[in-house]
């Protein structure tokens, strides 16, 4: 067989997951690819009932749909995982160390270097989540051992990254660089050199700052504005993740004041096709941590937090929870506290708390 890959399609309109195996054997066997992925569909075999559709598209590309019958056994997974859901072993108990290199500079932090304290911080959590080892100690002079090192490097700081690349093993150098943050009041630029990182955090509070340090891949500049952040409704991102998580206690907590006794392993097959935007964003969370401690990008947590808030924040405001149906009922008390364990865990990852000023 030739290499073929499956991977997400860049638009959902093409189903859930696409594969270019019959362009791959049109290459091999010297047919159309698809007359190929016709032979292919015709061999498809889904005891499951995970798929709901497959078709052939473009050039030969095969599309599949993932039907609720998979998307609930992924759902039934996170129901049974409880408060370990989305942690992993793919660390294997390896070392990994952090390292800061370069010089901040004199005086106080500047801005520069809370967003790498930041960084530090989600990435310690981050590879702990996925099972590895995070240690203290200088990975430089004593590197033995160390299965991972990452190195925040300041944007360009090219003296730091060669003697660090002359030093350490490069399969086990992991070079992180941050790009400078850009400060703003209410749209109107402030002179970020004449400002610490202690004063940001004295006027909208450290977990906001560490938030919206986060909000941006670490390479790329970084706009923060001191109004935005401060703000208590929908406009601050950060208030909306709170919002949503606040959402789902309540719910929790109004069906245990009406006496819903919650089930540990609830049938989900009334949720349909109302929960399938909430339940997606769900079930994809273990992948979102694993790819994000991978990557060392944690602004990817950040990003699936916001992205399951606004989900919520629809189906909150279209639907109710409790309903005359029990078994819908508690299906969808299910779907809340996992939900809920997801927005929690996503900000805890990034050294911030659920509850917030909401």
């Amino acid at each position: 067989m030739p290499a073929y890959a499956v991977h997400e399609p860049a638009d959902p309109a093409f189903g859930d997951l696409t594969c270019d195996v019959a362009m791959m054997l049109a290459r091999e066997l010297g047919q159309p690819p698809q007359a190929i992925a016709g032979i292919l569909l015709d061999r498809l075999r889904d005891p499951g009932q995970w798929l709901s559709g497959v078709e052939v598209a473009g050039p030969g590309f095969v599309n599949f749909r993932l039907g609720a019958t998979f998307w609930r056994m992924l759902l039934d997974e996170a129901v049974m995982a409880g408060s370990a859901y989305g942690r992993s072993g793919v660390g294997r108990g390896r070392r990994a160390r952090i390292l800061r290199v370069g010089t901040p500079g004199m005086g106080r932090p500047g801005l520069a270097e809370g967003r790498c304290r930041a960084l530090a911080g989600s990435l310690a959590r981050l590879l702990g989540g996925s099972g590895w080892v995070v240690d203290a100690g200088d990975p430089v002079t004593s590197p033995e051992g160390v299965g991972l090192l990452a190195a925040i490097v300041d944007l360009d700081d090219d003296a730091s990254v060669a003697t660090l690349r002359a030093r350490v093993d490069p399969p086990v150098l992991r070079l992180v660089p941050v790009a400078p943050v850009r400060l703003s009041r209410g749209g109107e630029r402030v002179r970020s050199r004449d400002v610490a990182w202690s004063d940001v955090v004295r006027e909208i509070g450290d977990e906001t700052a560490r938030f919206f340090v986060l909000l941006a891949r670490a390479g790329s500049p970084l706009d923060l504005d001191l109004e935005q952040a401060r703000r208590p409704d929908a406009d601050n991102p950060l208030n909306r993740v709170q919002l949503a998580h606040a959402r789902l206690t309540g719910v929790l907590r109004d069906a245990e004041v009406a006496g819903v006794v919650r089930e540990p392993r609830p049938d989900l097959g009334p949720l349909g096709g109302a929960e399938a935007e909430v339940l997606r964003q769900v079930v994809a969370w273990p992948d979102v941590v694993e790819r994000a401690a991978h990557a060392l990008e944690p602004h990817d947590v950040i990003g699936h937090a916001l992205t399951l808030a606004a989900a919520v924040h629809r189906y909150y405001n279209r639907h109710r929870m409790l309903t005359a149906d029990g078994g819908l009922t508690q299906a969808r008390l299910a779907l809340a506290a996992c939900a809920k364990h997801v927005l929690c865990d996503a900000l805890g990852l990034c050294g911030i708390t659920a509850a917030g000023r909401v």
